[in-house]
This record gives C-alpha cells, structure tokens and sequence, in this order.
C-alpha cells in the first residue's frame, strides 16, 4: 500500500496564494508594495519567477508565467490585496495527497489476452506476430540478416524479443509493438513523490538536480514512497524492461520528474506550483499530476489551479489529472477531485481490463467536475522501489498512461497546441459508456 499522509509535509511553507487577474511583471511589484518587502538578492529562481525578501518567516515567490504568487500574510496583508484591482481572489495553501485508497496488489499481474477486434482480425494478426517472431529467430540462427540478429537479442539498435511484450493496458489503449512514435524529443513531466533514481529501468533517464528536482524541503528527489516511480513507469517507461514486459508508453520521451509530495505522499499547493513552473521552465509539453483532494458536489474548483492550468495551456503545456478515487460503486458516486476539476486540467477516469469503470473512479455528479478521458487503471504494473515492481490500482495510473498517449500525439503533431492536443484525446477515444463515468471514452495511441 503506497503511503498516504495528511500531516505537515516539512518546511515553513507559506500560507496563502494570490490570484492575480493577469500574467504580468507588473504582479512582482503588486505584492512588493502590498508587503512592504523588495527583491531578494537572488531575485531569479527561474526565468519567470521572481523571489522577494523574506517575510513572515517566508520569501514570497511571484510566479509570473502562471500569474499566481506564494506568501504568507498577515489579516492586514490580505485586506491591503484585496483592495487591489490587480487580484482576483487570496486562497490558502492547501495540501494535497496522492489520491486515498490506492490498492496495492502483489507483484503479478494477469496477462491473458486482451482482444479489442472482431475474432477474424485478432486470428491473422496473431498468424502474423508468429511468422514475424520465427522469422527473427530463423535470422539469428543463419546469421542471414544482421539487422534482425540485433533486434532479436538486443546488441544492436532495435529493440530485444523482450521488449515486443507488452502488458495488458499498453494494449488495450493500442499501443503498437514496433513504434514509429515513441514521444522522443517531447519533454514528459511527472509531478508526484520523486522517482526511484537506483531503479535499474531508469539508468541514465533522469539527473538528479537537472532533470529530477525536489521541492520537498529537507527531501531529495529519491522517492520513498514508490508512487512518483510508478507513475514516471507509466509514462515513460523503458521499451525493455528488466524483467517482465513493457508497461511505459513514451519511453524515449524527455523525462522530467518534480518532487511536490512528500515520502508519506503529501504536499503543498505552493510546492506543487514550484514544480510546475519548473517543468515549463524545463521545457515540458505534457505535466502528469496524479494527486489531490476531496471536493464535495458543486463545491467550487480550485482558482487557483485552474488560473495556472489555463495560462500554461496558453503556453502550449497541457495539464493531465486525476479525477480521484474516492467513490464506491456502485452505491456512491464522488465528484471528480480538485484539481482535476478545473476545467483547464484533463480530468482521467480509471477503468479495468474488460473496460469498466473502476469502483473508485471519480465521476462526474455536478456541473463544476468533468471527467475528459479514461485509461486503464486496475492492477498496472509498472516500476516500484528497490529493483522491483508492483501491480497497483487508481486513477493515478490512468493519468500517466493518457500523459504518455499525449507525448506520442505531440511528436506526431510538432505543431499542436495543447488545445489540439486535448481535442485529439477526446476525438479518437473509444467510446465505451456514458460520459459521466468515462468522458469521451478510452484513450487510443496514435498509430
């Protein structure tokens, strides 16, 4: 069971978000004057993102690109902003967790075959994969064929026989065994508890410090909970793995991976902000978010979200989300969660192998919460910690696996916006059930 923790996640961390009505660098001198407080000496952290002198026990940071700050602030604070026609709205620095009741499974998983065609297809496609398969091994055997000699034990540049395995919900969305697409060149941000930097399936993916970042004060990016590594797997897992068969999508796609929850799997608004700032400083077309918190029906969506999700939108980034796993079917229904209920976040329901919805998965039950999608999110298989795998359940999963199907459309499309990326997710789902429980049905790969 992936751990779970509502506690304080460590640091000081500030107490409230400021809205602001505009992306703008005029916003650094709003809450400069408001607070009373100049520019810090290292005013930069990033490109857009200006740090002031502490205050409060807190260096305010404005993130100018995303038109949100952090800081903490006094009830005179809050009254002297309020006046300011520049914000919008003051909210507090929430905690959010990995979504609750994730369902931990052995390490096996069921591997019989998943059919998504009429019986006569799945027949000839399987003649096919045979003769294919034979006839690599016949040309490692006679040496007739360098090429397929390469491919079929893995020395040369195409992939070992291993890796043309792929697991159950890599093929129900489609994914192909011999790729064209592999999200290469598409930069893959996965925001969760850190990854498992020792796993053997992630040599040489990720640099501590680079690529992989910690906004966990007092934690590095190791992850010790195996809930940030599992879903980076999903995402953006290997074409070979160790051992067993292929789980990630875009496995040659530019993986960066930001620690925003804590080991026991909480964190900060503030800190999940920090990290996605940094994925578009970074260069991330795709940020996977698989976390959150309740939301009662018609209780409203995070402003603060959904302000950040729609100027990174605007900037070409797309924001993948869970919706959450708090319902029980099929006797409760819970709306989809913050923040995947703003509406600038695809929101990602979770369904099983036969294309169920899963007895947990979010839906929609108000007019605020959407679900967008669907993807396979009972008993996945994907990286864990130490040098091991776990099979697990949630729409944790569901999310990567759409944010991965996201960086193969993004290679096929250089072009697309991620409002054309968005559109093609819900243009080429498969419909499978009403769009309160699966939005506009399961995600496809492109071909």
């Amino acid at each position: 069971m992936a751990k779970r923790s509502t506690g304080p996640v460590g640091g000081n961390p500030p107490t409230h978000l400021i809205v602001f009505r505009e992306r703008s660098d005029q916003n650094v001198s709003v809450l400069s004057s408001a607070l009373k407080v100049g520019m810090a000496r290292a005013t930069r952290g990033r490109s857009a993102c200006a740090v002031l002198k502490e205050k409060h026990g807190v260096s305010p940071k404005v993130f100018e690109r995303m038109g949100v700050a952090a800081a903490s602030l006094s009830e005179d604070d809050i009254k002297g902003l309020k006046g300011n026609d520049a914000v919008e709205e003051i909210v507090k620095n929430e905690i959010r967790t990995i979504p609750p009741d994730i369902i931990a499974s052995d390490e096996g998983e069921d591997e019989s075959p998943v059919i998504d065609m009429d019986p006569m297809t799945a027949y000839l496609q399987g003649i096919r994969d045979a003769a294919d398969l034979a006839l690599r091994f016949r040309a490692r055997e006679t040496g007739e064929a360098e090429e397929a000699v390469n491919e079929s034990e893995g020395t040369g540049s195409g992939p070992s026989i291993a890796s043309l395995k792929l697991a159950w919900h890599l093929r129900l969305i489609g994914v192909s065994k011999y790729p064209d697409l592999t999200g290469d060149g598409i930069g893959l941000a996965v925001l969760d508890t850190g990854i498992n930097l020792n796993h053997p399936d992630f040599q040489g993916r990720v640099v501590e410090g680079q690529s992989a970042v910690s906004f966990i004060p007092g934690e590095s990016v190791q992850d010790g909970n195996g809930h940030g590594t599992h879903c980076a797997g999903l995402a953006a897992g290997p074409q070979d793995p160790q051992r067993g068969r292929r789980y990630g999508v875009a496995f040659d796609a530019s993986l960066l991976v930001g620690k925003v929850l804590n080991d026991q799997g909480s964190g900060y608004d503030s800190q999940i902000l920090d990290g996605m700032d940094w994925a578009a400083e970074n260069g991330a077309k795709i940020i996977s978010m698989s976390l959150g918190s309740k939301r009662g029906a018609n209780v409203a969506a995070s402003v603060a979200y959904e302000r950040l999700a729609s100027a990174l939108m605007q900037q070409g980034i797309l924001i993948v989300g869970a919706a959450g796993n708090s319902s029980r079917r099929p006797g409760y229904i819970s709306p989809v969660e913050n923040p995947a209920a703003c509406r600038s976040i695809l929101a990602v329901a979770a369904v099983d192998r036969r294309k169920r919805v899963a007895s947990f998965s979010c839906g929609k039950v108000d007019s605020i919460g959407e679900v967008d999608v669907s993807a396979p999110g009972v008993n996945v298989r994907s990286a864990w910690m130490g040098r091991g795998y776990k099979t697990i359940s949630g729409t944790s999963m569901a999310t990567p696996l759409v944010a991965g199907v996201a960086a193969l459309l993004a290679q096929k499309n250089p072009g697309a916006t991620a409002q054309d990326l968005w559109n093609t997710l819900q243009n080429t789902a498969q419909s499978i059930g009403g769009v309160n429980d699966f939005g506009a049905g399961l995600v496809r790969a492109p071909r």
